[in-house]
């Protein structure tokens, strides 16, 4: 186990994390579904399905537009990842 090593991870992963956050303040507003979707997906894919969920019981919205944005945010979920994981190896 090298601390060193664990603490660059820890870096990595807030660090994605909070400039998927600053983009989901900034664009949630203004953009679309699918916008947000793929910035949200940065945040938490999990956290972004469970709004379309509910989102799609109260809305009038296309169910289909909804379920392309929980496939996008687990895609964009998935790259960070991958980019994560190549960085740390």
């Amino acid at each position: 186990f090298n601390p060193y090593v664990a603490w660059w991870i820890v870096v990595l992963i807030s660090g994605i994390s909070f400039v998927g956050y600053m983009l989901h303040l900034i664009l949630s507003s203004r953009s679309s579904i699918l916008l947000t979707s793929a910035v949200g997906g940065l945040i938490s894919s999990t956290a972004v399905t469970g709004s379309m969920a509910q989102l799609s019981k109260r809305s009038t919205l296309a169910p289909r537009l909804l379920l392309c944005g929980c496939i996008l945010s687990t895609t964009v979920s998935i790259f960070s990842t991958l980019v994560i994981t190549t960085t740390i190896n």
